[in-house]
């Protein structure tokens, strides 16, 4: 990359979350590997003090955007009338255009089409679709056909262009081989199509002290107790350090927890805070309260004042547990690398590369199901049933029928993997196996015997040296995640721009609905239409 490039990254805001740590993480990691970034601007309509001063340390200036912020429900277009939505994004290019615009500048713009600002969305789209030769990255984290089905139908309402543009002017970034091959597949061109994996950055100084797990837990016990008196400080610890929402299947790692024989306490970290998520965090929370599970829930934010950090939770563990059904990139899976825990997750489709990579000699076990005993089958299917079919404007009727199949044999001889279950069933059936022995608390580990048998091999032997195998594996990810490995992989992207393509091929614009639909088309399985998300 010779020339200087003036970087514009959007999102809606830089508040704390997943797309801010990934910004924050590659702003530190260009000052330091890609002097040909002549500056760094970040645009968002709403970015804390605490972000600002972090992204001036290196030397990036941030501006606050209100108009590409999250829209209010009051603010939302009437209807989503295309009509009202086209005239406000039309004022809106204009004024992204004017202000950001030119020759030198990349514009990398995260989740643009994730359904929370249809104007915005619209206004990017009429950017690209003018021809008009602006450099554009548009990096995905999150598909909005990937069971968000409200924003999905915003966007249809809302957009007058397909949300999938083809143009020498447009790359696409993504954290994952499966979206990769999602978008290929759906129609833009493979050369356009780059795989950003998200960047790792090691902090030496919070690695985990060896050997200081049991007087941690221990500590832990003193410190929170009372709050959870079924924690022992003997048993096992199982570490899931996640924010407490729908798709990180939190119930289904309290079920693990209880049907291992030698028992063992699980440690959620955080609850969940947005407005859609806090009835399943408080969920959660109501039934540690209720003494249903030994572990801890909710503690992360209390660690500093009582003197401990994160590293110390990593210290006081025995393993790392992942029951999440959604994930983009799955950091804890790298991280457990470098804390040197062995792993135990729920395999999914946008692990593939990264599973077999990484953690092919690793003590890693990757399970596809948790197969329990269906309370009542016939209600658990109607309740599919009523949910394709309240679907039926966004789910083609081949796609229907093909889905109304599927759930026939969800719950065949009444069992059903876990995280099918409605919410209220799965509390019901985590209840009763609480309560103790019984036909389900047998039929649980009976069915899943053999996941439950790898991870109890797990918690019982321990890695022939950590040392080693810290210091193999985490040269390993430096050298696939580091800060110049993130910005070798950017730096391709803004390369590719001018390489491939003549200005005159912007002519390439797909027609209406084509890309998208097949994209959508992708991601239409029960995977993403889970009851679980509608808690």
């Amino acid at each position: 990359m010779n020339d200087q490039v003036d970087l514009k990254i959007f999102h809606y805001h830089f508040l704390t979350g997943g797309v801010s740590t990934v910004v924050r993480q590659a702003v530190e990691a260009f000052h330091d590997h890609l002097p040909a970034i002549r500056s760094a601007e970040l645009i968002a309509g709403a970015i804390p003090g605490e972000f600002r001063s972090q992204m001036r340390r290196n030397g990036a200036k941030c501006m606050e955007m209100p108009e590409i912020g999250y829209l209010q429900p009051t603010e939302e277009p009437s209807d989503h009338n295309r009509k009202i939505v086209a005239r406000r994004a039309d004022k809106l290019a204009g004024a992204l255009l004017g202000t950001f615009g030119s020759d030198d500048s990349v514009w990398w713009v995260h989740n643009y089409h994730l359904g929370k600002n249809v104007v915005f969305t619209q206004a990017l789209l009429e950017i690209i679709h003018s021809g008009r030769p602006q450099r554009i990255i548009l990096q995905i984290h999150d598909f909005p056909e990937c069971g968000r089905f409200a924003n999905l139908e915003r966007l249809k309402a809302a957009l007058s262009l397909d949300p999938y543009p083809v143009s020498p002017w447009v790359r696409y970034a993504v954290l994952n081989r499966r979206d990769q091959e999602i978008l290929i597949k759906s129609g833009i061109p493979a050369q356009d199509v780059f795989l950003l994996e998200n960047p790792v950055l090691r902090h030496p100084d919070s690695e985990p002290e060896p050997g200081s797990g049991k007087g941690i837990r221990s500590r832990l016990e003193r410190l929170f107790g009372k709050a959870f008196p079924r924690f022992d400080p003997r048993a096992p610890l199982l570490l899931y350090p996640i924010r407490t929402i729908r798709r990180k299947n939190a119930l289904e790692a309290m079920l693990i927890c209880l049907l291992l024989d030698r028992g063992a306490n699980i440690l959620i970290s955080l609850p969940g805070v947005s407005v859609s998520e806090r009835p399943y965090s408080d969920l959660v929370e109501h039934l540690f309260a209720d003494r249903l599970c030994p572990g801890l829930w909710g503690i992360g934010s209390q660690l500093k004042g009582q003197g401990l950090g994160f590293d110390d939770l990593v210290a006081a563990s025995d393993l790392v547990l992942s029951t999440s059904v959604q994930e983009g990139f799955g950091y804890l899976f790298i991280n457990s690398l470098l804390w040197s825990l062995p792993l135990a997750a729920r395999d999914l489709d946008t692990l593939t590369g990264l599973k077999e990579d990484l953690f092919g000699e690793y003590p890693a076990y990757f399970y596809d199901t948790i197969r329990v005993p269906v309370p009542d089958a016939p209600s658990v299917a109607e309740a599919y049933r009523s949910k394709i079919k309240g679907l039926s404007d966004l789910i083609p009727p081949a796609e229907q029928e093909r889905l109304l199949a599927e759930v026939e044999q969800l719950v065949r001889d009444d069992r059903a993997d876990f995280s099918y279950l409605p919410v209220e069933a799965q509390e019901k059936l985590l209840r009763e196996i609480a309560a103790g022995d019984g036909p389900d608390l047998r039929i649980c580990r009976t069915d899943n015997r053999i996941a439950l048998s790898r991870i109890e091999q797990m918690l019982v032997s321990q890695l022939e040296s950590a040392t080693d195998a810290w210091t193999s594996k985490s040269a390993e990810v430096d050298r696939r995640f580091g800060p110049a490995a993130y910005s070798a992989g950017f730096r391709r992207i803004v390369e590719s721009f001018g390489t491939r393509r003549d200005k005159d091929d912007a002519d390439l614009q797909p027609a209406a609905g084509g890309i998208g639909e097949q994209v959508q088309k992708a991601f239409l399985d029960l995977e993403n239409l889970r009851l679980l998300y509608d808690y």
